[in-house]
């Protein structure tokens, strides 16, 4: 039974999406009426096959985190992996956001692997390092490609915003190398890993298990590439879904950023945050009307919204599972 801490935290962030929608569609702005699907209605083909990409980005994702799980030497049957990833992606639909998906995956693994629950929590935290990579490159790509077309926005045009953009997105590229190489060293006489916090501690064991694993760190980072394009293709595949005529490059440059603010655990699996923002970037790009910005954005998190109700039908399954855990070799 979820505590009252948790249930408090849960309604708040509804009702910061609930605010932001009503915001957006607040009397003389934004009517329900203008949006895509209104207009033009949904295409039924590109539902299933919006659908079909969002699935890919889900297995993509599982594909990776089994291999960082090996590299744990936590090794799972692929179709359980697919059914920790998906569990963890409702769970970051209907709690707090991606910090609820990475706990619950957390103690998924530690339920099948109860005599590694320290491992567990690296995996994850590796799994997430890993990613770090695609998601600075996608960054880094779409300002240097956009830039002279943000240049003229009062605010994302600013010299600093975008430097700032830029930074950040060279430093999330090379972040996972960095800190395995630094971090991952053995210790020496001049490095008493013992004496460190208890968080550097879990920083310096996973960035050692990934030095050890560097086939792993770079499979991973590679497999973050498609991974990426396929979530960014869910949102690409809604626009089209529901006719909203926007373009697919408006699109791919302005996903990095709002994919970051939407992160944020301020809302309701970032509903409103990302409407919001989607609708800023994309006027400051191309001049999209906030209708069909809206539209594409509400498209996509519908789109992902679906599998996260897979992932909730999972949930027995699951538990079959981990009452019989898994082993290497054994199917799922």
């Amino acid at each position: 039974m979820p505590s009252a801490r948790a249930l408090a935290i849960l309604a708040l962030k509804i009702a910061v999406s609930v605010a932001l929608l009503a915001w957006i569609f607040r009397p003389g702005k934004l009517h329900w009426s203008e949006l895509a699907w209104a207009r033009g209605g949904v295409d039924g083909t590109l539902v299933v096959a919006g659908l079909a990409v969002a699935g890919l980005y889900l297995v993509l994702s599982a594909l990776r985190f089994g291999i960082v799980l090996r590299a744990f030497g936590l090794p799972c049957p692929p179709g359980h992996v697919f059914a920790i990833v998906l569990i963890s992606h409702a769970f970051s639909f209907v709690s707090l956001g991606p910090v609820a998906g990475t706990a619950s995956r957390i103690a998924m693994v530690m339920h099948d692997h109860p005599e590694r629950k320290a491992a567990a929590t690296l995996a994850v935290l590796g799994d997430h390092v890993v990613g770090s990579f695609a998601a600075g490159l996608a960054g880094v790509i779409a300002l240097v490609w956009r830039w002279h077309d943000l240049a003229p926005h009062p605010v994302l045009g600013q010299p600093y915003v975008l430097a700032a953009g830029l930074v950040v997105g060279l430093v999330a590229m090379v972040f996972p190398f960095v800190v395995v190489h630094l971090l991952g060293r053995p210790a020496g006489p001049d490095r008493a890993d013992g004496d460190s916090p208890g968080r550097i501690r879990h920083w310096q064991a996973m960035a050692g298990r990934m030095r050890a694993e560097p086939a792993a760190l770079i499979l991973g980072s590679l497999v973050s590439l498609p991974l990426l394009l396929a979530y960014f293709g869910t949102f690409v595949a809604g626009a089209a879904m529901v006719r909203a005529p926007v373009r697919v490059a408006d699109i791919l440059t302005a996903l990095p950023a709002v994919d970051l603010v939407a992160s944020l655990p301020v809302s309701l699996a970032g509903l409103g945050v990302r409407e919001k923002a989607f609708q800023s970037i994309l006027a400051a790009l191309g001049g999209t009307s906030a209708a069909d910005a809206v539209s594409l954005s509400l498209a996509g998190f519908s789109l992902l919204a679906a599998w996260a109700v897979a992932g909730v039908a999972c949930l027995p399954w699951h538990h079959r599972l981990a009452a019989d855990p898994p082993r290497p070799g054994r199917s799922a």
